[in-house]
């Protein structure tokens, strides 16, 4: 199974409300606490998050100078809310929301 980042990934390809099937049921567990789902971000919550929010970005390369100076491989802009409402969750608690973040590369 290929790794959600790359799922993502493939994923913002799509926009609202053809939106891929697996993303729903992701946010779904994520929302649950499932553990196993929770394991797939980076950091991981000590509570199921009371709110989830889906946003896009755009993502471009950064220059070489950038990624020599500041170590960072990519620049990102916020395109907006992949899915266009706040999804209040009635199983959490966390204080923290939770974001998962597509990403978009730009066409050159």
């Amino acid at each position: 199974m290929p790794r959600i980042d790359w799922q993502m990934w493939f994923a913002a390809f799509n926009t609202f409300p053809h939106i891929p099937r697996w993303f729903l049921r992701f946010l779904d567990q994520l929302g649950k606490g499932n553990k196993e789902v929770l394991s797939l971000l980076e950091k991981v919550p000590d509570r199921p998050p009371s709110v989830l929010r889906v946003l896009s970005y755009n993502y471009t390369f950064s220059a070489p100078g950038e990624l020599k100076t500041e170590g960072r491989w990519w620049n990102r802009e916020l395109v907006g809310r992949y899915i266009p409402f706040t999804i209040e969750n009635p199983h959490g608690g966390g204080d923290e929301p939770v974001e998962p973040n597509f990403g978009h590369t730009k066409a050159e």
